[in-house]
């Protein structure tokens, strides 16, 4: 934003807008995150015994029923009431959207079972890079040596913090019968490839949301987007239950381990208020800025989450680690520069040409 843009009141405006999407959803995402962790990869104690929650299918249902009972709250206290339950879109593109998410959900949270969170929020990092490859690849689109340089930074340290320290999870170590395996190849191995799966469907339903915000407008709204999207969720999530439990258990193990363990659903409530608050801001970020400035601010959030994980679940990265975790951040941030300014230089050419 040029100093003259500022000064006037609408890039005032824009510039306030823009600082609220990134402290509301940094710091809601972080409190995301820390429960996430918790509730994931740490075991709650029952009568002198500790057992680990497994069920992430009710785990997300809970949250997304939470989310429907506030969003139906809010809506009701701010008169707003038909305006947001009122469908905008066909039923068929929130459908999509919602499984989309709700597959990028369950991928996420299944591979904290296997690999650490710095490992996660690392790989999740360089979900740009593929990206950028792909867009020169396959559909020639340029790219300066600064994002080339970039790419390999946050390739190079990714590859660092793997080599050099454990990537696994406290819940793996403890379950895994490879004493060999110190360093949690395997579940490096099954870990990524559900983070993998989770880069595309949180890809898919990001760009599926800017497309529905793009497509209907004001008459879209953040409030009326999320509500479809949670309903529609509780409703698939409800009717496959009984499939996506884990094969050993039944429907009801994860509502038997709440049962004996009320501390979990204090935590998910914490977790599905703070996921509503920074969906909310995603949301809006989306509809204000698109996805390119989200990105950028996901970068810097992982980075303030790499370091909480750390002073409260006390992981044990190596020194290289710690290396790797900085050259990969530290590479992101020119990339999302650089394509910050081809997005605001494609605008203004756009505004031109019209």
């Amino acid at each position: 934003m040029s100093r003259r843009a500022y000064f006037h009141p609408l890039g005032r405006r824009r510039a306030l807008v823009a600082l609220v999407c990134w402290i509301g959803s940094t710091l809601s995402l972080l409190v995301y995150a820390y429960y996430q962790e918790k509730i994931l990869s740490t075991p709650y104690e029952h009568h002198g015994q500790y057992e680990y929650f497994a069920d992430t299918s009710l785990l997300i249902l809970v949250n997304r029923l939470l989310a429907t009972l506030l969003l139906s709250l809010v809506a009701w206290w701010r008169g707003q009431w038909r305006q947001t339950v009122r469908p905008v879109a066909p039923p068929w593109r929130h459908a999509l959207v919602t499984l989309s998410w709700l597959l990028a959900s369950v991928c996420q949270y299944e591979s904290l079972k296997w690999m650490s969170m710095p490992t996660q929020l690392l790989i999740k990092c360089i979900k740009s890079v593929p990206l950028l490859l792909i867009g020169r690849v396959a559909y020639g689109k340029p790219s300066d040596r600064i994002e080339y340089a970039a790419a390999a930074g946050m390739l190079l340290g990714c590859a660092l913090f793997v080599a050099t320290g454990p990537v696994h999870s406290a819940r793996w170590a403890q379950h895994t019968t490879d004493a060999t395996d110190t360093r949690g190849g395997m579940a490096m191995l099954l870990g990524g490839g559900l983070l993998a799966a989770f880069l595309l469907f949180d890809s898919y339903t990001a760009a599926s949301q800017e497309q529905l915000f793009h497509a209907y407008g004001p008459q879209l709204s953040m409030m009326n987007m999320h509500w479809q999207n949670s309903v529609l969720a509780c409703l698939l999530l409800a009717g496959a239950r009984p499939l996506a439990t884990p094969a050993a258990g039944t429907a009801l193990d994860g509502v038997r381990y709440c049962w004996r363990h009320p501390r979990m659903l204090l935590d998910a409530w914490w977790l599905s208020l703070s996921g509503l608050v920074g969906q909310m801001c995603i949301l809006l970020t989306l509809r204000e800025f698109g996805a390119l400035y989200l990105t950028a601010m996901t970068a810097m959030r992982q980075f303030a989450s790499l370091l909480i994980s750390n002073a409260a679940f006390r992981h044990q990265m190596s020194p290289l680690q710690w290396a790797g975790a900085a050259l990969v951040f530290g590479s992101a941030l020119p990339l999302n520069a650089v394509r910050q300014r081809r997005r605001e230089a494609t605008a203004v050419h756009g505004h031109e040409n019209a």
